[in-house]
């Protein structure tokens, strides 16, 4: 139920943003995209966190020498999903690494 509200809030505060605050991907569509790791396809909403996380490290560090994703960005991501690992943790991580124009591998449905 929690998940719902949440869920319910982050679509709402979308709705709610100007075109340029809205998130690259919706709640939804973050949590049911894919992505292969080690030749292995996990669902975002369902993977372990440390296998998220490790997206999330992989993605930054290939990003840092472009300059478009600073350590310090990175370095927070990983700290919140260390202390969070929920859907929302993960929609957010996702959205941060777009709008600094990371590549994300993720197939979205």
């Amino acid at each position: 139920m929690a998940i719902r509200v949440l869920e319910r809030q982050a679509n709402e505060a979308a709705r709610n943003n100007a075109p340029a605050l809205q998130p690259e991907l919706s709640y939804r569509q973050a949590l049911r995209g894919h992505f292969t790791l080690d030749q292995v396809t996990y669902r975002v909403g369902d993977c372990p966190v440390y296998v998220f996380k490790r997206l999330v490290r992989e993605c930054g560090q290939a990003a840092l020498p472009c300059r478009n994703l600073k350590l310090t960005h990175l370095e927070e991501l990983l700290r919140l999903l260390e202390q969070d690992g929920s859907d929302v943790a993960r929609w957010y991580a996702i959205n941060v690494l777009l709008d600094h124009k990371v590549a994300v591998p993720l197939e979205v449905e």
